[in-house]
């Protein structure tokens, strides 16, 4: 029998789950030891016995304490809806998209008691599910926000990005990074306070403290010695932004730097959705700046690497 390969377990995280009909379910939090990602080789043998792998099955098993016995009912009612599964550790996010999940309760629930629920979700689509340590990129969904390089509409701002207020952006090439840093580059221009861009990432989050880490590389292009927020925000289902941590870095050389911003906090509400990356002027005066490689990640920071 084939094995199965461990893929990640003994990491305290919290879970959570969303369908676009019920909206977020904040299940709790995981113990090292109980749950557990796993992906074991499908295989076909054929009439001479030889076996050949033709996909990978994906299983997790989650194993939660539950005192909420409305949760415990929401779980009964999304069993017939495909969930979207996030399990948010110190180091890393997990996404299984598009999967049943299945329940059930070791214990009974009675008022004042507790119920271990044990939890199951499986997948053979390899491309729905995630370990992801750079929020901005996901293989799922082929995108990689953080190096800049896709414009689908040509509008000259890079996809995934937003603008904030009214700051002139379009997309250079080559990269100032140089060879192996990807195709392009962003280029923003301000005049005005609170101008720049910003990317939201859905990343459901309780109210639990987070140790979380935005980074990219810039350069100016004109107009030194500038002051430039770079932030990391949270925001609810409805976009209203519930959290703001910022930090002033200066753009003060025409070589590239990597500016990198690490704060610890608790979501002041427990309807987080999306955590963000901003990267916005300080003040009024113009600043002409050149962005790449852009990073957003839980805990410490990594090196930058392609999405492939």
């Amino acid at each position: 029998m084939a094995n199965a390969a461990q893929i990640l377990a003994g990491s305290p995280a919290q879970i959570a789950m969303y369908d676009a009909t019920n909206d977020t379910l904040f299940l709790g939090y995981l113990a090292s030891d109980n749950f557990e990602l796993t992906q074991k080789p499908l295989v076909h043998k054929d009439i001479e016995g030889m076996e050949y792998q033709y996909g990978v099955r994906s299983e997790l098993t989650v194993e939660l304490l539950e005192t909420d016995p409305t949760k415990i009912a929401a779980l009964a009612t999304r069993r017939v809806l495909k969930q979207d599964i996030y399990i948010v550790g110190a180091q890393f996010l997990i996404k299984m998209h598009d999967v049943y999940v299945q329940h059930a309760q070791k214990r009974s629930y009675t008022p004042g008691d507790n119920s271990v629920i044990e939890i199951t979700a499986k997948t053979d689509v390899e491309a729905n599910v995630e370990v992801i340590k750079n929020l901005l990129s996901s293989v799922k969904d082929s995108v990689d926000y953080g190096n800049f390089d896709i414009d689908t509409n040509t509008d000259g701002l890079s996809d995934g990005w937003t603008e904030l207020a009214n700051p002139a952006t379009s997309r250079n090439t080559p990269s100032f990074l140089g060879a192996g840093y990807g195709a392009d580059q962003e280029y923003y221009t301000t005049g005005a306070a609170d101008e720049g861009i910003y990317c939201d990432i859905i990343c459901p989050l309780d109210q639990v403290p987070v140790k979380m880490t935005a980074s990219i590389y810039m350069k100016y292009d004109a107009n030194d010695d500038k002051d430039v927020y770079l932030a990391i925000k949270t925001k609810n289902s409805a976009l209203t932004i519930r959290d703001t941590n910022t930090s002033t870095v200066k753009i003060i050389t025409a070589s590239s730097v990597r500016y990198s911003y690490t704060v610890e906090f608790t979501p002041s509400n427990s309807d987080i959705y999306k955590v963000s990356m901003y990267v916005y002027s300080l003040n009024t005066e113009t600043c002409n700046a050149l962005l790449d490689n852009a990073q957003l990640e839980f805990g410490k920071l990594t090196d930058y690497t392609e999405n492939d």
